[in-house]
């Protein structure tokens, strides 16, 4: 008879927490936890009793929480109940708007509350922000019954631009809501930013080269712009004269209008150009970057190479191919590594031409193995051609070499009744 109300228990235990771990999946509706049926004496599936209820409800949450306050309105304020006396924090609000600021110093916010219980209301420790831009603050971290108090912070929106979006979170002792989520958003205008950050002139044919152009804005008439200057010979900049331009808030800013000549026969491949922007306040440098590839008379394909997670030692097999883009035929004379900081060639290279192929191509095979260092793996794979357009093609190619992870041996399967035989037992 014991063994048998023993199995029973555990089973319709084992019930309840499988019901509890569906009620935590976000894509299932929970059901009401007086819903959850208990078999009665004569076999059949009855509600729980208010007395049996509580004790499961306590049980659930010692083991983790009440997936009911998750998303707490932290404004709502709730009964007081004489007979349990509980702390309840609520706020004035639960998001700060900053409005639209500048990127040129911190801008505090405030959110009010109210211990509305009857019981001391502890704050477990002080508020968190999401990030370190957000840095929220208490006093103190105890207040009776009816005082109010405040959490004050300051927001650093450097080097941001655009909507932005923190939270503050805050842990009490209040049983109903004891973790809570405060939002701080604003809209983020830098002093002097470019626009757009990136710039992509797609493909390019070399004997025609391409135009693009950008904006330098400043929001404040004293910081000028001082210098462009692209980090690639590929790449040209012109300065246009800076004018007074009246944004549609009512804002007067000044921009810098900025042509760039892209000259394709400086060479081809891939374009991934940073142009560097100072500044008359030394402080504010900002950048720009220009993407594309320049078409010559032979295509790299891939135009990268990926060589991501390698162990020590590990075989290296990859290959790409070159193609003739104008039908003209070339050969491939050699093809060779070239590392970045000097480190050592890996790789090993043959060049066979696809017989038959229209347009003519070449495939690279790729061997060898990887270095017994570890660390980032960065460079060049150059070939050369008898093109005398085209007389080396360049490949960048990327990864890194890790330590292999040491295999640990599986754990033996615990029994949970063991650890709490009396988990979810109800009377």
């Amino acid at each position: 008879m014991n063994r048998t109300r023993i199995a029973f228990v555990s089973c319709c235990s084992l019930a309840l927490l499988a019901g509890l771990a569906i009620a935590q999946q976000p894509s299932i509706q929970p059901a009401k936890p007086t819903d959850l049926p208990m078999p009665g004496k004569d076999g059949k599936m009855e509600k729980l009793t208010p007395e049996q209820l509580a004790k499961v409800q306590q049980q659930i949450k010692s083991m983790g929480g009440d997936p009911a306050t998750a998303g707490a309105d932290p404004t709502k304020e709730e009964p007081v109940d004489p007979a349990n006396p509980a702390a309840q924090a609520v706020f004035d609000k639960a998001e700060h708007q900053l409005g639209v600021i500048g990127d040129d110093g911190q801008v505090e916010f405030e959110f009010k509350f109210t211990n509305k219980g009857n019981k001391t209301l502890e704050f477990l420790g002080q508020p968190t922000g999401s990030c370190g831009c957000t840095v929220p603050n208490l006093e103190k971290l105890t207040y009776e019954p009816g005082e109010s108090g405040s959490i004050k912070g300051k927001y650093d929106p450097k080097h941001r631009n655009g909507p932005q979006h923190t939270q503050v979170t805050v842990r009490t002792n209040d049983p109903k809501k004891p973790e809570l989520k405060l939002h701080v958003k604003s809209e983020v205008r830098p002093i002097f930013r470019v626009d757009p950050q990136f710039l992509n002139v797609g493909q390019v044919d070399r004997n025609v080269g391409a135009n693009t152009s950008f904006k330098i804005i400043s929001r404040r008439e004293d910081i000028k712009v001082t210098q462009v200057t692209p980090t690639s010979p590929r790449v040209k900049a012109e300065m246009k004269p800076t004018v007074a331009v009246v944004q549609e808030n009512g804002e007067t800013v000044w921009e810098t209008p900025v042509d760039l000549v892209i000259d394709g026969k400086a060479g081809v491949g891939q374009l991934n150009e940073n142009i560097q922007i100072r500044s008359s306040d030394p402080a504010r440098t900002i950048s720009t970057v220009v993407m594309g590839e320049v078409l010559g008379d032979i295509t790299v394909s891939p135009n990268q190479l990926s060589l991501p997670g390698l162990t020590p030692g590990q075989a290296v097999n990859n290959s790409f191919k070159l193609t003739s883009r104008n039908g003209q035929p070339f050969r491939v004379l050699k093809v060779e590594e070239v590392s970045q900081r000097g480190a050592a060639p890996f790789m090993k290279f043959e060049a066979k031409e696809d017989v038959g192929s229209n347009p003519q191509s070449w495939t690279v095979t790729i061997t060898g193995n990887a270095p017994a260092q570890q660390g980032t793996l960065q460079g060049e794979i150059v070939a050369t051609t008898d093109n005398a357009n085209d007389p080396q093609m360049r490949m960048r190619y990327f990864g890194f070499v890790r330590a292999a992870q040491q295999p640990q041996p599986a754990a033996a399967p615990k029994d949970p009744w063991a650890d709490k035989p009396s988990l979810l037992q109800v009377k």
